[in-house]
């Protein structure tokens, strides 16, 4: 098991939740994206089963990564100026996307006759001006800046959670009008306008959510039995009018009709999603069951900068080199070695002292630090967060 996980990943040093969360996501993401390289765009779609859980978890996946960044950057702004928490994420989100994202492009350019984009030259630049153009990375340029705006915001600009969610709703219209009437739509400054509401909502919870008194009620099955019938009644009402938006309607991006057409919908199911997701986290943290989430979810970073070079490259393999395109075959085969190659790598490459190709900060300079929380999601830890009002015993027992 060693090239899958080390003893601390399953310690109770770390928020087990946080691991959880991030490992269903991350599992979800890359199975989005399998269906995506092995399905052409602008086709009907074979399996309407498989389409129909993709979209029905669509809605919340990217809103919960800005949701559990906000929830620790209170913590992370009592111990840190802005700038080392700004420099701080640099190290961790911004070098990947520069390092991985270019790995990726140039894999792209050399394999152009197999891959299932026209990449150019320019592409590099793009990773900083365009990254919605370069596949996963759009992610970890947004998460950075959302995250470095919101704290100059909080403490420079000495905004209040009233300000910050009065801002995030005026940035957050914005963004649904312009993605409404089809204008700007190549400005990454409009995505971090979007999740910029949701990183608030991250913060005034995080309190909450981090309090240990509060996790016998996160953790609750009749909260469960109450909050599952409102999660799937509103996750289907925004399936069924995503799917009527489908291929035939006119529509170019059916899976993005109601986040761009209907901003305000969005919303809400985005928030009670990536909510339900949290309080689902905290079950199997407390039942300390499905342990394989938490390992996946701890390497979530290195999961999601690799796993579409190692998608891909599991397609062309079969497809171009053994004649073999059973879809469902594919499908299964490609998402357990885009989540499972990607470990494997994370595990060599720290053995082997090479830890800078996914992070700048060292995790050897900070051993004698008890580091349980997460900043990013994905994400590294951030080794200068100890826990320091919660006993890992008492989330185990809760």
């Amino acid at each position: 098991m060693d090239l899958f996980y080390k003893p601390s990943v399953l310690g109770n040093s770390r928020y087990a939740w946080i691991d959880y969360a991030k490992g269903i996501c991350i599992i979800l993401v890359t199975f989005r994206h399998v269906q995506e390289g092995l399905h052409p765009a602008g086709t009907m779609y074979p399996y309407p089963v498989l389409k129909f859980l993709d979209v029905f978890f669509f809605s919340f996946r990217m809103p919960l990564f800005f949701i559990v960044s906000g929830i620790f950057l209170g913590g992370t702004l009592r111990k840190k100026s802005v700038t080392e928490y700004i420099g701080g994420r640099f190290k961790t989100l911004v070098w990947p996307l520069l390092l991985w994202g270019s790995i990726q492009v140039t894999l792209q350019l050399i394999f152009a006759d197999y891959v299932n984009v026209d990449r150019k030259p320019i592409d590099y630049l793009n990773l900083l001006i365009k990254p919605r153009q370069i596949e996963q990375f759009w992610y970890l340029h947004t998460l950075f800046l959302t995250g470095s705006l919101y704290a100059i915001m909080k403490v420079w600009g000495k905004f209040k959670m009233f300000h910050q969610f009065l801002l995030g709703i005026a940035l957050y219209s914005i963004t649904g009008y312009c993605r409404y009437n089809a204008m700007f739509e190549h400005l990454f400054i409009l995505d971090i306008f979007f999740y910029y509401i949701f990183f608030a909502v991250g913060d005034y919870f995080g309190s909450i959510i981090l309090d240990a008194k509060n996790f016998k009620i996160f953790s609750s099955t009749k909260t469960f039995l109450i909050f599952t019938p409102i999660f799937v009644a509103l996750e289907l009402y925004f399936t069924q009018i995503n799917l009527a938006h489908g291929i035939g309607s006119g529509y170019r991006q059916p899976d993005y009709y109601v986040q761009n057409q209907l901003p305000a919908l969005f919303l809400i199911v985005g928030l009670v999603g990536g909510a339900f997701l949290i309080h689902c986290s905290f079950l199997l943290q407390k039942l300390d069951v499905l342990k394989f989430i938490r390992v996946v979810g701890y390497y979530s970073l290195h999961i999601y900068v690799i796993h579409l070079a190692v998608t891909a490259g599991t397609r062309i393999f079969f497809r171009h080199v053994l004649g073999y395109d059973n879809f469902v075959v594919l499908l299964i085969v490609s998402t357990i070695l885009g989540i499972g190659i990607p470990i494997i790598i994370a595990n060599i490459t720290e053995r082997l002292g090479m830890w800078w190709l996914f992070s700048l900060k060292n995790p050897n300079a900070d051993k004698k630090r008890v580091s349980p929380v997460w900043q990013t999601l994905p994400g590294k830890i951030a080794p200068e967060e100890p826990i320091t009002d919660i006993n890992p015993q008492v989330i185990q027992k809760n």
